[in-house]
């Protein structure tokens, strides 16, 4: 994933889920802040450090490396 400043990252998902893009907005300070676009429209938030989000059909664990980058693993629920 690509740190503040340096453009946003999108996860789409196959039309089999639920769930349609996972959008990276901005890391900065070890915090994640992301958007999801699914059939209702989806959420926005933000996560601190290590964490995790789901979705109806997807989960996303959230690790950070340094302050600028974190590694997201995602799976289906």
């Amino acid at each position: 994933m690509r740190g503040r400043g340096e453009g946003r990252d999108t996860i789409r998902f196959a039309a089999r889920y639920d769930i349609q893009a996972f959008h990276v907005q901005q890391i900065a300070r070890q915090t994640l802040y992301f958007a999801t676009a699914d059939s209702d429209g989806g959420v926005h938030g933000y996560v601190g450090g290590s964490g995790s989000v789901s979705t109806a059909d997807a989960h996303v664990e959230m690790t950070p490396l340094g302050s600028k980058r974190t590694i997201l693993k995602i799976r289906p629920r």
